[in-house]
């Protein structure tokens, strides 16, 4: 009798320690439901959050691209406006230093043109000079050697 009621009680203890893990499985199993849910929202969130976040860094990058690509497309017109303004006024200093050159040239020319005239005219009255003194000198020397042969033939007789 002490072994059945024993038997009992332990059935009794059995059933109730299996009632309490089943219930105590149940709130473990609704809790781990429960925690899965709150994780599934919390990522789907978190997931949303990245994609804003990446949404929006791809549209500012494409915004600062397209910004540093205006920016370089008119800096390399200033640049090519600045080279080309840079060739005209190389080419209107080239055209003028040509001028001048040439200016000059032409004035030395006519110097020169000048200055050979007048040595010209100089040379030809020196030798206008140099021929009248020869003459001069040539009739000179005859008279004087005219007389001294009168002189002569008379100092003979």
């Amino acid at each position: 009798a002490a072994l059945d009621t024993h038997k009992k009680i332990a059935s009794a203890a059995l059933d109730s320690h299996k009632f309490e893990t089943a219930k105590s499985l149940e709130a473990n199993q609704q809790a781990l439901e429960t925690h899965k849910k709150a994780a599934a929202l919390e990522l789907d969130a978190h997931k949303k959050e990245a994609t804003a976040a990446l949404e929006s860094h791809k549209s500012e990058t494409a915004k600062s691209f397209e910004a540093n690509q205006q920016a370089l497309e008119a800096h390399k017109k200033a640049a090519a406006a600045d080279l080309d303004a840079h060739k005209k006024e190389a080419a209107a200093a080239l055209e003028s230093h040509r001028s001048e050159t040439a200016k000059n040239f032409e004035a030395s020319q006519q110097a020169l043109e000048v200055h050979k005239k007048a040595a010209a005219a100089e040379l030809d009255a020196h030798k206008k000079e140099a021929t009248a003194a020869l003459e001069s000198h040539k009739s000179e020397t005859a008279k004087s050697f005219e007389a001294n042969q009168q002189a002569l033939e008379a100092h003979k007789k």
